[in-house]
């Protein structure tokens, strides 16, 4: 990625990763990182969450971006590599409140987080730059850790230059990228991890001997039942026509 073209000014703090021993084994993916702010953006998405200041909605995505960073250094990915999540994340989230039409947003049009980190107003672009980057990147881990941000801000939404139209060139893109994440990951991997079913088939629960036992006890009794219904019924209409019978005579 050419530094001139993504320019970054985070106002956040973010941690350092540790060294190359300490990054071996990852929890979750990049992806978990940023849920905080996917669960946020995909609610205001749905008129499902509920917002009264735009200014303390914007402190409040501060603070998670700044969050979601610390732990994405924290488990062990380079600084850059969490900078180009976090720029799809505000993308799709600068693109939902634009899209929204709430009056609470006014003034998020004038400067969108993106402008306010960056210092640019160009992420319908950049995203997309991002991707090809991404996807010119060597096979890896990492990488296909990246492109997953991506590749969810556009399964959730995001459209960016390809809003108006463009749609059979984003289904390209979208097969690239699936395509490397599974080159990255293995033929059959997921995208998501902690989805996969466990390898193991589940045992079917054994049955209690005495519930089948029970079952056809209460299926017995009840068979039992119907039968002294219908025969005390047919006694009792068999004697009330021997009874009017009698009183005829």
């Amino acid at each position: 990625m050419r530094r001139s073209n993504y320019e970054w000014y985070w106002k956040v703090e973010v941690l350092m990763p540790g060294t190359a021993n300490d990054m071996t084994y990852r929890r979750a993916n990049l992806a978990m990182a940023f849920q905080e702010l996917f669960t946020a953006t995909v609610r205001l998405r749905f008129n499902r969450q509920n917002v009264s200041s735009e200014d303390a909605f914007r402190t409040q995505i501060r603070e998670g971006l700044g969050r979601a960073m610390n732990e994405g250094n924290a488990r062990g990915y380079s600084p850059e590599d969490v900078r180009v999540a976090a720029y799809a994340v505000v993308a799709f989230l600068d693109e939902t409140i634009l899209q929204s039409k709430n009056p609470v947003f006014a003034k998020w049009s004038g400067q969108p987080l993106q402008h306010e980190l960056s210092h640019k107003h160009l992420a319908g672009e950049e995203f997309f730059d991002c991707v090809q980057h991404l996807l010119g990147r060597r096979d890896a881990a990492e990488a296909a850790d990246v492109l997953e941000v991506f590749y969810l801000c556009l399964l959730l939404g995001y459209r960016g230059r390809y809003g108006a139209s463009g749609a059979g060139e984003l289904n390209g893109i979208f097969q690239a990228m699936r395509e490397k994440i599974t080159r990255c990951r293995g033929t059959n991997a997921l995208l998501s991890p902690q989805a996969m079913l466990p390898l193991d088939p589940p045992q079917p629960k054994a049955v209690d001997p005495w519930f089948r036992r029970l079952s056809l006890a209460c299926v017995a009794a009840a068979l039992i039942g119907i039968i002294v219904f219908v025969g005390c019924k047919v006694l009792l209409i068999g004697g009330a026509s021997g009874l009017g019978t009698l009183a005829n005579r």
